[in-house]
């Protein structure tokens, strides 16, 4: 081949091969169908419990049980509901949310303070007395502070920055 040939053959491959390049960094994962549930759990101290088993359970169907990691942390997938979540590890009280909403939101988080005791005591939480709404039609009573409003507020006795 000559080199005119290849100077043109070249530039013809690259104009042909951009736009399956383009739609390869384009593609986005395939959807997973539910909420990530994750949250860190600790001591009354506030420190890390690794090896806390965590168990979410639905109104009907099977739970799904995960086991906290060394760094405390846990993460499961379940689709929106209302669920039981109990936490246990020896040497503490189980850790029970009882009709626990979880949202249809790409993830959310709830942590775990456990007592310290054994785990036939449970320390029973209501999660219905304590909704948070991510609507941003029902909160109303947020407030929004902007950078002049912070400014203003800095200099203020009582105020921190």
């Amino acid at each position: 081949m000559s080199f005119r040939k290849i100077m043109t053959f070249v530039p013809m491959c690259l104009l042909l091969a951009m736009p399956m390049a383009m739609a390869a960094q384009t593609a986005s994962p395939a959807p997973t169908s539910g909420t990530k549930v994750h949250g860190t759990i600790t001591d009354p101290d506030g420190e890390l419990i690794p090896g806390a088993t965590i168990s979410l359970t639905p109104a009907k169907g099977p739970a799904k049980t995960v086991q906290s990691g060394s760094d405390g942390t846990y993460s499961v997938t379940v689709p929106p509901g209302s669920y039981t979540l109990v936490v246990s590890m020896k040497g503490f009280a189980s850790y029970s949310a009882q009709n626990m909403k979880v949202p249809a939101v790409p993830s959310t988080t709830v942590d775990a303070k456990l007592k310290i005791g054994t785990t036939d005591e449970v320390i029973n939480v209501d999660a219905s007395a304590s909704q948070l709404s991510v609507d941003p039609d029902n909160n109303a009573s947020s407030t929004i502070i902007t950078g002049d409003a912070l400014a203003q507020r800095a200099g203020r006795p009582g105020c921190r920055a």
